[in-house]
């Protein structure tokens, strides 16, 4: 049996103190992770979770249009607060 190949990302309603999520983008952002995923809260103020590979397409156009940000961490990313 092949394992899922999972991303890790950084989601957020964008830069600004205090960002919000909606019911709705939280109800979207739910629809891409498996029921026992963990999701981690940053001091940036991001939910760090791991999306499946084979759905990334699918859920980058899904976040547009809720208005959530994302980005790839790791290596990718750099935390900047201004």
């Amino acid at each position: 049996m092949k394992s899922k190949k999972y991303i890790p990302i950084a989601v957020n309603d964008g830069i600004g103190f205090g960002a919000k999520l909606k019911p709705k983008q939280l109800a979207v952002l739910g629809t891409y992770l498996d029921e026992d995923t963990d999701i981690e809260l940053t001091t940036f103020q991001q939910l760090i979770v791991q999306i499946p590979e084979v759905e990334w397409k699918e859920a980058k156009k899904t976040f547009d249009k809720v208005g959530l940000q994302y980005y790839k961490v790791g290596k990718y990313v750099k935390n900047l607060r201004t």
